[in-house]
């Protein structure tokens, strides 16, 4: 009455099998997230923070469309960002860093884009 699962050569190859699917899951798993960061926009020089005003803030979707300002190197720029009402909701403060070099080059919260400058704070 013996069959080969339950003798300690098909344990071995069912634990095999199991061993190879999880490398498998995992390296794949990994591949995927290499990718996904490999092809994240470079950041590191966006390092500076700035002080935000919100302009406005219209619901949209699943979250608010926020227009705010912040001013870098002598000007005022103008940014707007969608944001995930989960994250975010009107009342609460929104977080900038920008490239010193080039202020319009900037990230509000997580999201990263342009902003347009507006006028002069000198």
């Amino acid at each position: 009455m013996s069959s080969e699962s339950s003798s300690p050569v098909g344990c071995l190859k069912v634990l095999g099998l199991f061993s190879v699917g999880l490398i498998v899951l995992f390296g794949g798993f990994f591949l995927v997230v290499v990718m996904l960061f490999r092809n994240a926009p470079d950041q590191s020089h966006i390092t500076t923070y700035g002080e935000v005003t919100i302009h406005d803030a219209v619901e949209r979707g699943r979250g608010y469309q926020v227009s705010y300002s912040y001013p870098a190197e002598g000007q005022v720029w103008l940014g707007n960002v969608q944001l995930d009402r989960v994250h975010w909701r009107p009342g609460n403060t929104i977080s900038v860093r920008f490239d010193p070099d080039n202020p319009a080059d900037h990230c509000a919260n997580t999201s990263c884009t342009e902003a347009t400058p507006v006028g002069s704070t000198r």
